[in-house]
């Protein structure tokens, strides 16, 4: 892909796809954030579920918190300081939050209209150019995701990015997902499994202090766990139930296990989230402030699990974790599979 792609396409205009595996999975993508507004999913009783949080109304991204369902960018996640040191240069952010940066600062790539490049009844492939100094961020970055069903019953979220000069870029989605409908209130009920042995502790701003350790107690889901218990423990109090990132294994990490696995008793759905990503930013929604979401549901915390695979967060700031630099002149290239199955014993 030309770094500065021409965006005239033929279709770019359009607010919203629709794509489908053809065999009853379907989901709409908006230009806004690239976001998926919907995922219908057949459940267990043969009936489709939408499965993610959403608003009706393209408007409604704009003026609510949250990310529902957006790419988030350039940078997922928290950098403290808004800073980070080049060569011993400063580079400085744009704050969004007293602490810093959270997913990518005040305008980032889930405020910004993405240009559909092409598409066909299962893909569509969605651009987006941010400019030298986007943020703060150094360079001028080109980034592509795809969106693809041409396997039944999974979305693949495929990214591909470029950049002429050195910058952190760190891409996720940041879909809440509620197997039981997404107007079925708290995922008490639900369970989860990770595959991950180590987590990064924080502060109380909940940016990573640069340990890694293992999990213990709440955070120990290494086999399907009911979340009613894990949300409400003490432990988990000051963050309201899950927010925290989970290092994966690395047969994970390599796409050959699954990073995730949620499953709901009621509607049949079990869902296997696969990655080459190193990590999971596991997010149960307890900062969601009740709100109106689509077709009449009422939202709130706890209400959805997000699973948003990437590197390591504040990852400029500690030189023991993973890089999350893209050097000018290579690529960054990525993808996250959500796999969706009926009825699993």
């Amino acid at each position: 892909m030309p770094l500065f792609y021409d965006l005239r396409a033929e279709d770019k205009n359009r607010d919203r796809v629709t794509i489908s595996d053809g065999r009853g999975m379907s989901a709409c993508i908006l230009t806004y954030g690239a976001t998926v507004q919907s995922l219908n999913v057949p459940d267990g009783r043969g009936d489709v579920t939408d499965v993610v949080l959403g608003y009706d109304s393209p408007a409604a991204y704009d003026m609510q918190d949250g990310y529902l369902g957006a790419i988030v960018g350039r940078v997922a996640g928290r950098i403290r300081d808004a800073c980070y040191f080049v060569n011993g240069r400063r580079i400085d952010l744009a704050f969004n939050q007293p602490y810093g940066v959270l997913h990518g600062g005040p305008v980032g790539f889930s405020y910004k209209t993405w240009e559909i490049a092409d598409r066909d009844s299962h893909s569509v492939r969605m651009r987006l150019y941010s400019p030298d100094g986007d943020q703060g961020f150094p360079g001028n970055v080109m980034t592509e995701v795809l969106y693809t069903m041409e396997v039944p019953g999974e979305l693949t979220v495929r990214y591909h990015a470029e950049a002429d000069r050195d910058t952190p870029l760190n891409l996720t989605s940041h879909m809440y997902f509620n197997l039981d409908g997404q107007d079925s209130g708290p995922v008490d009920a639900q369970q989860l499994m990770l595959n991950a042995r180590k987590y990064l502790p924080t502060d109380r701003n909940l940016v990573p202090t640069g340990k890694v350790e293992a999990v213990t107690g709440p955070l120990d889901l290494g086999s399907l766990t009911t979340l009613g218990p894990v949300l409400h423990a003490p432990e988990l109090e000051p963050t309201g139930g899950l927010d925290h990132c989970f290092v994966l294994t690395r047969s994970a990490e390599n796409g050959a296990e699954p990073a995730a696995v949620l499953k709901s008793a009621k509607s049949g759905i079990t869902m296997r989230v696969y990655t080459n990503r190193p990590a999971v930013q596991v997010y149960t929604a307890g900062g969601l402030s009740p709100r109106a979401g689509k077709d009449g549901a009422m939202y709130g915390p706890q209400h959805a699990v997000c699973l948003e695979t990437q590197g390591y967060p504040d990852a400029v700031h500690h030189i023991n974790f993973p890089s999350v630099m893209l050097r000018a002149g290579e690529s960054f290239d990525s993808f996250t599979t959500f796999r969706f199955a009926q009825n699993e014993a």
